[in-house]
């Protein structure tokens, strides 16, 4: 069976369903290519399949948002990790913790320069490799992070490597000023 995208010819091996109007595809990309350019200017007032349809109008999903992929990666040095301090728990004494996860932890920091909050993801090299998991995956995760751009998405901007840790500088979202 072919991939029902018009410009793709592959046989679908695993099939990615549209969950509006019931196409299969080859793979996840050409599934949301097929929902950008079907589904997202219709509005939903008649009946068709799982969902209605009576006229096409020109409306914006909240839900689903393009984004960008950089061709090279920016390097500014307003993010080097040299710019950063981390805020300290005024009850513990210690970096304030934002949260943790399978490779690390990560901290709320302040850029030197005009005191905005950013995020630094502080992952492991020996939790890594105790997890089964490659360095090679990070890198990658890296590479991917840094060139995306995407309003769901938190944005990575630069990162350290050392012997036994990367440092990974994100922006840190203005609504989470609360927890300070």
């Amino acid at each position: 069976m072919k991939c029902n995208l018009e410009k793709c010819s592959k046989t679908i091996t695993n099939t990615y369903n549209c969950n509006k109007c019931d196409k299969m595809f080859c793979s996840n990309t050409c599934m949301i290519d097929h929902v950008f350019k079907s589904h997202q200017t219709t509005q939903d007032t008649g009946k068709k399949s799982n969902f209605t349809i009576k006229k096409q109008t020109t409306i914006k999903s909240p839900f689903i948002h393009q984004g960008e992929f950089l061709k090279e990666i920016e390097n500014d040095p307003y993010y080097d990790y040299e710019n950063f301090e981390y805020v300290m728990d005024l009850k513990t004494g210690k970096k304030k913790l934002i949260g943790a996860g399978a490779f690390g932890e990560v901290f709320l920091t302040k850029n030197k320069l005009d005191n905005k909050l950013f995020a630094v993801k502080h992952v492991s090299k020996l939790k890594v490799k105790e997890t089964g998991s490659q360095l090679e995956y990070i890198y990658r995760e890296i590479n991917i992070h840094r060139r995306l751009i995407h309003n769901n998405i938190i944005r990575l901007y630069n990162y350290v490597e050392t012997t036994d840790s990367f440092f990974l500088v994100n922006i840190f979202n203005d609504n989470l000023n609360k927890i300070i």
